[in-house]
């Protein structure tokens, strides 16, 4: 479903995460856009196998942004790579025809380059980068680009944090800045929230089958879980998936 009120025409947004990471690093980013009215089912994730990348990763990626430009019915997407997702991302865009299904592509905490992406430095781009990030010690000003420089982020929070979050609206919505960088449920959603998902293996992001998931209440003061009694259905506001 829609969320009532939001941007069904909205450019679709494609993430990429970066070195052992995985679709749900990109979450809070997600719903700081829901936030400011995009619709959640025009923002979409590539996992993708950071451990043993090949040339046919590049096709993966191609054949993922047609699915969304096929269900979208989109003429191009809006991308945005962190880390190791960022070289992904520029020699993916270095073919002119992937080049064309880009509108705006973002560079976060990852190497500096020698120009904006595409192979004629023709693909929108911003960079962001933190001097703090200790991980990406190589980032730099990209010259073409929109460049970002955050003082005291470390390598995930130049990609999760609202500072961030703040330069990936503009830049995505004509300089416009978001009304709100927190996280808002809507207030036509139920207290009852649904879980689902996919379990994958670390690294190389792999789906798994056949496995079990649990769920655990935890105590949002110590970070904890709440022991419970086995088998018994668990009905509390403050529950995540593991």
């Amino acid at each position: 479903y829609y969320a009532e009120g939001c941007n069904t025409t909205m450019r679709p947004i494609v993430f990429v995460h970066g070195f052992l990471g995985s679709g749900d690093n990109w979450a809070t980013q997600m719903q700081r856009f829901c936030s400011n009215g995009c619709c959640h089912q025009r923002m979409f994730v590539f996992d993708w196998n950071t451990i043993n990348r090949s040339k046919a990763t590049d096709s993966l990626l191609n054949d993922f942004i047609d699915d969304v430009l096929r269900k979208t019915k989109a003429t191009q997407v809006d991308l945005i790579a962190h880390s190791a997702g960022g070289g992904l991302c520029y020699n993916y865009l270095n073919d002119s025809l992937h080049a064309m299904k880009v509108a705006h592509y973002i560079h976060i905490g990852s190497g500096k380059m020698k120009a904006a992406a595409g192979k004629n430095a023709d693909v929108r781009t911003m960079n962001i980068y933190s001097k703090a990030d200790m991980v990406v010690k190589t980032g730099g000003d990209i010259p073409g680009a929109v460049n970002i420089v955050l003082q005291n982020a470390d390598h995930m929070q130049v990609a999760t944090g609202e500072e961030t979050f703040v330069h990936l609206y503009k830049f995505l919505n004509g300089n416009q800045s978001p009304k709100t960088t927190k996280v808002i449920s809507p207030d036509n959603l139920s207290r009852s929230v649904g879980l689902s998902g996919k379990g994958v293996t670390l690294g190389e992001n792999n789906p798994l089958s056949l496995d079990s998931f649990n769920v655990y209440i935890f105590d949002p003061a110590t970070g904890k879980r709440k022991l419970i009694e086995k088998n018994k259905k668990i009905q509390d506001k403050d529950t995540v998936g593991e």
